[in-house]
């Protein structure tokens, strides 16, 4: 599920032509914090995924669909 959930992460990100850099700032994180998320090395705690999910302009909802 770690290695889903980061991947999908990074589909939207790069979706929305997004870098990490980018979204790390739109969402309070340092860049190698999200690459370990990405890359399935960590699961974000809840308030982090919020974080992240409005960086990314989408529902939460939106990163979870194909996850589970």
């Amino acid at each position: 599920m770690k290695n889903k959930f980061g991947k999908k992460i990074q589909a939207i990100r790069e979706e929305k032509s997004m870098s990490r850099t980018e979204l790390a700032q739109a969402s309070g994180l340092t860049e190698k914090g999200l690459t370990y998320i990405e890359e399935g090395k960590r699961i974000p705690r809840l308030d982090t995924f919020l974080r992240i999910a409005k960086g990314l302009g989408v529902s939460p909802e939106a990163i979870l669909e194909e996850t589970a």
